[in-house]
């Protein structure tokens, strides 16, 4: 499903729900993705405690089609992916173990499935864990002179709550990191939140 061009060298907010990063020099036709990366979603990590978090990306995976692809990147030694997050059978999927971030694996699948030109990202921690898989990505297409391709995030599964530490810290990450990329955009001023008790006590 195609909506709009993205600028290049942007971020932008195409809907309410979404936001999706352009780090590429060239514009890129935005479309609904074909290949979907959860990081860190894992019982021992607390997946859990992000309230929400296990339904909304539940919600996505489970209405995959087999023209669509996704790839787990697990922390070592951090216990299975949380019981909810299934597939359908007719799904391409892998599971793989990360060595530093994690975006040489997602590089490599992504390579492995023809590069397309929009992919999504998610998962526990989602404001510090996801942006430097997405840090480390970007970093390998810099390496093999490849253009990245546009990277969505869904709100559901980018909210302050996601860092359980401090969620304040969480979101500003964030937006530090979408600044970083595209330096000629203004960061969004907030976000919503996956749990509002959280958000009520700030």
């Amino acid at each position: 499903m195609k909506i709009a061009p993205v600028p290049a060298r942007s971020y932008a907010e195409p809907a309410p729900d979404w936001y999706v990063l352009n780090a590429s020099c060239r514009g890129i036709q935005l479309e609904e993705p074909s290949l979907f990366c959860v990081v860190d979603l894992q019982e021992q990590l607390d997946a859990y405690k992000c309230k929400g978090l296990v339904s909304a990306v539940q919600a996505r995976s489970s209405g995959l089609s087999p023209n669509q692809s996704v790839i787990f990147i697990l922390w070592p030694d951090g216990g299975p992916v949380v019981p909810e997050i299934k597939t359908k059978p007719d799904v391409p999927r892998e599971d793989v173990t990360k060595r530093e971030d994690g975006g040489r694996e997602l590089y490599q699948f992504w390579a492995k499935h023809g590069r397309p030109q929009n992919i999504e990202v998610q998962g526990c921690n989602l404001n510090v864990c996801v942006f430097n898989l997405v840090a480390e990505f970007l970093k390998c297409c810099q390496e093999n002179s490849v253009e990245p391709p546009l990277i969505h995030f869904r709100r559901e599964t980018l909210a302050d709550s996601n860092y359980l530490d401090d969620p304040r810290f969480g979101w500003d990450h964030f937006r530090n990191v979408m600044s970083a990329y595209c330096p000629e955009q203004e960061p969004p001023a907030d976000t919503k939140y996956v749990n509002d008790e959280i958000a009520l006590k700030l």
